[in-house]
């Protein structure tokens, strides 16, 4: 039986356009990089390890303060003495940001939430094993 656990995969660090104000039919992109832990279980045998995991996220504005968003990530990959590890998550969701400055620009937080489908590729000498699982994904923000 395989078991593959997704504890987490934590972007410490983002990259995105500057503060602005949000109009309704606005779009955004943004590239993200950070760390991830990946944690893999196969009947018994458990191994972890960490990777830089990179991500490119576009949304559009429908609303000043509402947003829907997809994605696509590379959460990591290994490759060591026959064994090849790659696990990627594609995803959608919503935003909701709140600006606090004049004319809505200066200082905003925002919160998404949203489903993602995690894709894990495992090879050992040629045999292969794949799971696709969908996770719950969640974030804040501060600019």
């Amino acid at each position: 039986m395989k078991q593959v656990l997704f504890p987490c995969a934590l972007f410490l660090a983002t990259l995105s356009a500057p503060t602005m104000a949000t109009e309704a039919g606005q779009w955004y992109g943004r590239f993200e990089i950070g760390h991830s832990d990946l944690k893999l279980s196969v009947d018994g045998l458990s191994a972890d390890d960490t990777d830089t995991a990179y991500g490119v996220r576009v949304g559009h504005y429908f609303h000043p303060s509402f947003a829907v968003e997809g994605f696509y990530s590379i959460l990591g990959d290994r490759s060591l003495e026959g064994v090849s590890f790659d696990m990627d998550a594609v995803g959608m969701g919503v935003v909701g940001k709140k600006n606090f400055g004049a004319d809505d620009t200066g200082f905003f937080i925002a919160g998404r939430a949203g489903a993602q489908s995690v894709n894990t590729k495992l090879s050992v000498d040629g045999l292969r094993l794949r799971e696709r699982s969908t996770k719950p994904y969640v974030g804040i923000g501060v600019g």
